[in-house]
């Protein structure tokens, strides 16, 4: 996990991830001012060590001179590193978004280079007119073929949200496209990427009114693009994301949205079945931390009533992994792992709702001191109850799997605390259980 320290809770931004040969290179925007584009890299893809910025605004009257947004970076067949990012001028009030590139040797040291490409007619909305901005930013480039397109946040002319395209032989020259997708329902598309995995293309973007992350499917990269029945990509609360190989895997790395403040969570594992259908698993990186599991109590799990049952509790664990395979025929159902002062942590299985919470609930304090009930959810997201399900907690980020694929990944300052199944009004069959400790990262 990664989050910048310094005076703001929220200091870290849309983010970028590359790989140059073992080590991973995160950028990102810093928070509020939006006048650096910050740096750390990685061996292991969990522990980060942030490096010097890799770029400020520029000079007065420079098209950089306000603020920089969202950035992406490629590699030339050169081998030089290209940089894209959103680059906001004093002159229009920091309302006209375009493209600007800068380069790098190493990816460290990087040399500014200009405009790339902006918003222009007749595909997109080339004027500010009565929207709050002229919607040119977030670009990401990918290879295709012997060339790079680079997907861009864009709106047509009717002020409807799209992907819009620029393509390129070498990351250098830039042409402005039609669009990959839309006009769609949605304002804006922000971080737009295109990307392969197996025989089929892929874009993902971020819907600005939901906040959620979501992807369409193609057998090309130029289309057309089509919605799954499932069209959301990533856990709730992250945003951002970004898709890249590194080695044998395919990685989404995201900006997790959090009150205390934003945060790289570890990457999750991108995987498509045989449908096209993408789903995210939990990231191999982690089977370094991971102690020897020990099988915890089995059979049948009761509760009378509105009182909860709690298995047969594990010591306090800050850092744990907990396997399940179960059959729960009950109101709800699901792991306790944490205090929280008076209150507890848990993770709650809703069969009746087809939904699973990550909850503080219990005794608690109100905010002049009192005796009160904290009853708050955390995290939660639709999802049918599981047989087999896990719930990991490593230096606060709990990642909870249903059948391999992530459905809830988040962050929480509670410290350790008994791990114990439990089930309120009924029963469950527990079939297995397993407990690994884990260790953690710093």
């Amino acid at each position: 996990m990664y989050r910048p320290r310094g005076f703001s809770r929220a200091e870290l931004g849309d983010i970028e991830v590359v790989a140059d040969g073992e080590t991973l290179h995160l950028f990102h925007l810093t928070l509020p001012n939006h006048d650096v584009i910050a740096h750390a890299v990685s061996t292991d893809g969990l522990a980060w060590r942030p490096v010097a910025p890799a770029l400020r605004t520029g000079p007065p009257g420079a098209l950089d001179d306000d603020m920089l947004w969202t950035m992406s970076v490629a590699r030339a067949d050169d081998g030089a590193w290209h940089m894209l990012y959103t680059a906001l001028a004093t002159a229009e009030g920091g309302r006209v978004q375009r493209v600007a590139r800068a380069t790098s040797p190493d990816l460290h040291v990087w040399t500014p280079r200009g405009l790339a490409g902006q918003a222009t007619g007749p595909h997109y909305r080339a004027e500010v007119g009565d929207a709050p901005w002229v919607a040119w930013r977030d670009p990401k480039a990918t290879r295709v073929g012997e060339g790079f397109w680079a997907t861009v946040c864009a709106r047509d002319p009717a002020g409807r949200g799209v992907v819009g395209r620029m393509t390129s032989p070498d990351l250098e020259a830039w042409t402005v496209a039609p669009p990959l997708l839309g006009p769609t329902r949605w304002f804006e598309l922000e971080c737009p990427q295109l990307f392969a995995l197996g025989d089929r293309w892929y874009l993902t973007a971020c819907v600005m009114e939901d906040r959620s992350q979501r992807y369409w499917v193609a057998d090309a990269p130029e289309g057309p693009f089509r919605a799954p029945p499932d069209d959301r990509l990533a856990p709730p609360g992250h945003y951002a994301c970004r898709v890249m190989r590194w080695g044998e895997a395919t990685l989404l790395f995201a900006m997790h949205r959090h009150p205390a403040g934003n945060r790289v969570l570890a990457p999750l594992a991108l995987e498509a079945d045989a449908r096209g259908h993408l789903r995210c698993a939990p990231f191999d990186g982690w089977a370094a931390h991971r102690g020897a599991a020990v099988d915890g109590p089995t059979g049948t799990l009761r509760a009378l009533d509105a009182d909860l049952a709690f298995g047969d509790a594990a010591p306090p664990h800050a850092h744990f992994h907990c396997a399940v395979d179960w059959v729960l025929d009950a109101r709800a159902g699901g792991l306790a792992f944490a205090r929280d002062g008076e209150a507890m942590l848990r993770v709650e299985w809703l069969p009746a709702e087809h939904r699973v919470r990550l909850l503080r609930v219990g005794p608690g304090r109100d905010p002049d001191g009192r005796a009160w009930f904290t009853h708050e959810v955390l995290s939660e997201a639709a999802c049918a109850t599981p047989r087999r399900w896990a719930v990991q907690v490593v230096d606060g980020e709990v990642q909870v799997e249903a059948e391999g694929r992530v459905v809830l990944h988040t962050w929480t300052d509670a410290p350790a605390g008994p791990v114990s199944p439990w089930v309120e009004q009924g029963a469950a069959q527990v079939r297995a259980l397993h407990f690994a400790p884990m260790r953690p990262l710093d």
